[in-house]
């Protein structure tokens, strides 16, 4: 005996009876419609790169929202995803070239909204217009942190020429990269195999998974940061290892050192006076005050940048600025502000997590695709 549909009792055979045939199609077409349209709902955007999907359940576990994760990496394009960004780690380390990173592939970064770099150009006379014009907050930096503005404006100028170029890539995506590739197979794809078959496999996969929890510890303190400003993550632009600002913090650090420095409510970096206090913050609490020789200023300075040419760069940027000041030495105001090989290339921010101390070997190239070859020439 063939089992009927619907039970007797049931309230779609009694509404049938009560309203004839019409109301009943009509009932069960309602009914079926929410199955229809949840079969029909993809499970994550189309532009969703899967690559990512490991990153974003682990970034879930954490306490982040999915769909608000899936619509942020949406947003970064279906072939976001590269090796890049971890290769050109690889290549500080061990003068092994890889690819570089094609920004095709993803969404440019945003400038913030009405942002513009405080000056033109970076010739000691932009500088010395710079500092008169903002005396009083550098004066009142050098006060609460003991930290003298020629300091301050030489670590703006090495890091992004004092605010004229924040970056060519979206923090997101960088640190994203980086979080994403944590074996040596994964670095190894899309063209990168050449790292793989010339590192020693057990240093390289060590220091995949150093450095991929690294970059997903900033990742999350970046989303979180953007949280707070009410600011898009995706457009955020930062350096080719994450670093933001018109400091180039790396995101973990904004909320050690950095400094609402014009009392607005926000830590901004993108806001100049809040970069100009932040810088003058890390300094402090890296010893600053204590460092009354140039070797010591070196190694607080290496601190902000664990790179020996960046350090001597921001001391001699430093003291050119202080001379211009006191009228002493041979300087034309029309020359460049910073000396050394950062003054073609202030973009050239090396991560602060490499504790590089020496010169990456010149045989290391990476191809056309990135930038990074200006840093390694």
């Amino acid at each position: 005996m063939t089992r009927p549909l619907f039970p007797r009792n049931c309230f779609f055979v009694r509404i049938s009876s009560l309203c004839g045939f019409t109301a009943s199609v009509l009932l069960f077409c309602l009914c079926s419609f929410p199955i229809f349209s949840l079969a029909q709902t993809p499970k994550h955007p189309a532009s969703l790169d899967p690559a990512w999907q490991p990153l974003l359940q682990r970034l879930i576990a954490d306490g982040f929202e999915r769909t608000r994760l899936e619509t942020l990496f949406a947003r970064l394009g279906p072939q976001s995803y590269t090796p890049a960004y971890m290769g050109l780690k690889i290549t500080e380390l061990y003068g092994v070239p890889g690819i570089g990173i094609n920004r095709e592939k993803a969404p440019p970064p945003i400038m913030p909204e009405g942002y513009t770099p405080p000056v033109n150009d970076t010739t000691v006379g932009s500088c010395l217009a710079f500092i008169r014009e903002h005396a009083a907050t550098l004066a009142d930096i050098e006060k609460k942190y003991g930290v003298q503005a020629p300091i301050i404006l030489a670590i703006l100028l090495v890091e992004t020429g004092l605010g004229q170029d924040l970056g060519k890539d979206s923090a997101l995506r960088a640190l994203a990269g980086m979080a994403a590739t944590h074996t040596p197979e994964m670095l190894a794809g899309m063209g990168n195999s050449r790292q793989k078959a010339r590192v020693n496999p057990a240093s390289l996969a060590r220091t995949l998974r150093e450095k991929s929890e690294w970059a997903y510890s900033e990742l999350k303190a970046l989303i979180r940061h953007a949280e707070q400003l009410e600011r898009d993550p995706v457009g955020i632009p930062g350096s080719m290892y994450g670093a933001v600002g018109v400091c180039q913090f790396m995101p973990s650090n904004i909320d050690l050192f950095g400094v609402d420095g014009d009392n607005d409510g926000v830590i901004d970096l993108f806001n100049l006076v809040d970069a100009m206090y932040s810088v003058a913050a890390y300094l402090e609490g890296n010893g600053w005050r204590g460092a009354s020789t140039d070797a010591l200023k070196n190694q607080v300075i290496l601190s902000y940048n664990k790179d020996n040419l960046y350090a001597s760069t921001v001391l001699a940027t430093s003291k050119r600025l202080d001379n211009a000041l006191k009228g002493t030495g041979e300087i034309s105001p029309q020359s460049s502000a910073v000396v050394g090989g950062y003054s073609k290339n202030p973009y050239a921010r090396l991560d602060p997590s490499l504790r590089r101390l020496r010169s990456v070997p010149p045989s290391a190239r990476v191809n056309p695709l990135g930038d990074y070859q200006q840093m390694l020439q």
